[in-house]
């Protein structure tokens, strides 16, 4: 009986002091405070803070900033927040207060870190003070338009809201087009009547327009805050390639021009592979202009509807111009592209014999050459009055042989004169390719 007990008691020994050596050994991480608490300015008005803890031993901190938590138990020791709040200063102007931002202001923060271990219990604190220079950048602002003049190139009118400043800065503008500073420095004054900014370029930019065009605008307030804004822009990204045209070619071609199309204008290319006469007309409210491959002006002006074109083989560049672009207007509609041979509306009246006398009712608008030709032959020699007795615009009278010789016109008076036998043609046409209706008197004695 007393080895069993003797026995018993050995065990409890043992156990007791097992466990009292298990709670000797288990270690509670003291609460250390941390150190080297830095502040640094990421941008604007974010600021990060950091801080060194002694051991690696798992740990929560709170951190306070001017008597504010900014953070609770967390765990990192790097953190990002604003001071925004911390900026505010206050402005006696006579009997009227308002609050203001500092102009570049040296912020002086008050740090607290607190230590929580992993059994809750936490330090008393570390304190430390560090100056952050804080200046916010300015505000967003926006284009109020961009015009470029696309008849000559050589003018850009760009004008724009103004950026706000949280911190009161005074605001300098410069403006880029591409990297060609265009204006510097500029200060919207009082001189601004409706309060907005403006830049002007009076250069040639033609050789740009087959790139990119990129208009940029920076606000800087001087004390190292800067804000851009920018926009690009690309004259042909809407040309439209016809590529090459079967001959005769008629087409109705519709289009869809934005406001936004900086030069008011949509190209289309095409090529032809033999001598053609061509016309382009619409009813909308645009006119064209038509250039070779080397971008050299063959026709064009303010007009919808332009024939009377003899163009050769080779590639071509079309303008469809909007009439009202410089208000920013967009525009839609369709136009007709023609072409095909010019002789092939000419009136053959064949072999004439004095006397004949005839009236002959005519319109050139539909004429790819903007004018009509009436062949004939006379067997014997016969005296001739040709005359445009009635029309509507500006026209001429044209008398050739059948070889194509001119041998006389008029401007608003009758052709007389003598045929020999042989083969001619009457053209009717107008001044500078106009285009219109009339009537041809034809006689011969």
């Amino acid at each position: 009986m007393r080895k069993i007990v003797s026995v018993l008691s050995i065990f409890l020994c043992l156990l007791i002091t097992s466990c009292g050596s298990d709670d000797d050994g288990h270690v509670i991480a003291p609460v250390s405070e941390v150190s080297n608490i830095g502040a640094e300015v990421v941008e604007g008005t974010m600021v990060k803070l950091y801080w060194e803890y002694p051991t690696d031993s798992p740990a929560s901190f709170e951190v306070v900033v001017n008597d504010k938590v900014i953070a609770s138990k967390t765990t990192e020791r790097v953190i990002e927040f604003d001071v925004s709040e911390f900026i505010t200063l206050s402005q006696t102007n006579g009997k009227n207060s308002k609050e203001v931002y500092a102009k570049g202001s040296n912020l002086e923060l008050l740090i607290k870190i607190k230590t929580y271990n992993s059994e809750g219990e936490i330090s008393e604190g570390t304190e430390s003070k560090r100056n952050v220079f804080i200046n916010r950048a300015p505000g967003e602002f926006a284009f109020e338009y961009i015009r470029f003049d696309a008849n000559s190139y050589d003018y850009i009118d760009i004008k724009w809201s103004p950026a706000q400043d949280a911190d009161a800065d005074i605001l300098s503008y410069d403006v880029y087009l591409n990297d060609i500073l265009i204006r510097e420095g500029y200060i919207i004054g009082s001189d601004d009547y409706d309060g907005f900014g403006k830049a002007y370029y009076y250069s040639d930019f033609s050789d740009l327009i087959n790139d990119d065009i990129v208009i940029k605008v920076v606000a800087n307030d001087r004390s190292g805050g800067v804000t851009e804004i920018k926009e690009t822009f690309n004259f042909k990204a809407t040309d439209i390639d016809l590529g090459v045209l079967t001959i005769p070619y008629e087409n109705s071609i519709d289009f869809s021009m934005s406001g936004k199309e900086p030069d008011h204008r949509l190209g289309y290319l095409f090529s032809i592979t033999e001598s053609i006469g061509c016309s382009f007309s619409s009813v909308a409210n645009i006119y064209f202009k038509l250039f070779d491959s080397y971008g050299n002006y063959i026709i064009g002006g303010y007009s919808n509807n332009i024939s009377g074109i003899n163009l050769g083989a080779g590639s071509y560049y079309l303008e469809v111009v909007n009439e009202y672009g410089y208000i920013d207007n967009g525009i839609n509609g369709t136009f007709n592209m023609t072409m095909q041979d010019p002789t092939l509306s000419d009136i053959n009246l064949g072999a004439l014999s004095a006397p004949y006398n005839n009236s002959y009712n005519f319109t050139t608008t539909s004429e790819m050459d903007a004018k009509i030709a009436y062949h004939f032959s006379v067997s014997a020699q016969a005296n001739y009055n040709f005359e445009i007795i009635s029309e509507d615009y500006d026209d001429y009278i044209y008398l050739y042989d059948g070889a194509g010789t001119l041998l006389g016109s008029s401007d608003y008076s009758a052709l007389t004169g003598t045929l020999n036998a042989g083969a001619y043609y009457i053209e009717v046409a107008g001044y500078s390719n106009y285009t219109g209706s009339g009537i041809l008197s034809f006689d011969l004695q």
